[in-house]
């Protein structure tokens, strides 16, 4: 679920199908027509109704990731770098 910064408004949401403990799932959350700003907050959660709530800052534009591959490593919280990888 995508919210405001203040965390007030639903901008974007998405269920994905999770019925087993420790399942990995994944989903894409439709932004056309979104402009959240420069900050907003992604709410995530379980089957058993576990939430958590990440603060997103990213400058409010998108980039244009076409023909680009991301990775990150998460060794600490919070998550401080999503390096381009580069594909040769």
């Amino acid at each position: 679920m995508l919210l405001n910064k203040a965390g007030s408004q639903v901008l974007v949401s998405a269920l994905p199908e999770q019925n087993e403990a420790g399942e990995t799932v994944e989903t894409v959350l439709d932004m056309t027509g979104v402009n959240p700003g420069s900050a907003c907050k992604i709410l995530v959660a379980d089957y058993a109704g576990n939430e958590t709530v990440y603060d997103v800052e990213y400058g409010g534009e998108q980039e244009d990731n076409t023909g680009k591959m991301y990775g990150f490593i998460c060794l600490q919280r919070p998550w401080r770098e999503w390096p381009p990888l580069d594909g040769n």
